[in-house]
Parts: structure tokens; C-alpha cells; sequence
């Protein structure tokens, strides 16, 4: 059997792949703190997929977003702003 693609792999468990149409929408700020109780969910969600993952890639447009560090720590981002990206890609 060959082995799955990470994209597939990502796939299979829910990670929401490139082109899919959630991905080009702009994703639902929070009202905090009257939305507090949402973002708790939605970062208990990206927590359970976490490497790194965006609400969006699960499917939920909320501008959230959970990052892994070299150390193991998790940082989650709410209602993050892009300021610079690299040139370099990845699947």
C-alpha cells in the first residue's frame, strides 16, 4: 500500500484542503468578550488538530488560530493579522 501524502493524511483527518471554498472567505471576528464562551470552543477544537491549524482549515470561519512551538508550547492567536509572508510554499 503507498503511503498517504501528508495533504491526504490532512485530509483524512478533517483538515480542510486548498481550495475548498472556506478557505477564501474572510473569516467571522469575535466580539469579545460577549463571544468569549465561542472562542473557547473553537480553540479546544484547533487544540484536538493541533501541528499548527487555522479555524478555517477545520472548517470554522472564525479568525482563530493555535501554533505548536519548536518547545512544545501552544500560542493561540485570536483574531490574527497577517504583516509579511515568504516567498517559499509548501503543501
Amino acid at each position: 500500500m503507498a503511503e498517504l501524502r501528508p495533504s491526504e493524511k490532512m485530509a483524512a483527518i478533517g483538515i480542510v484542503q486548498e481550495g475548498d471554498p472556506i478557505l477564501r472567505e474572510v473569516a467571522q471576528r469575535f466580539d469579545l468578550p460577549a463571544e468569549a464562551e465561542d472562542a473557547r470552543r473553537v480553540v479546544a477544537m484547533l487544540h484536538s488538530a493541533i501541528l499548527g491549524v487555522a479555524a478555517p482549515q477545520l472548517g470554522i470561519c472564525r479568525a482563530t488560530a493555535v501554533v505548536r512551538t519548536p518547545d512544545g508550547e501552544y500560542i493561540t492567536l485570536l483574531n490574527p493579522q497577517i504583516i509579511s509572508e515568504s516567498a517559499e510554499t509548501d503543501e
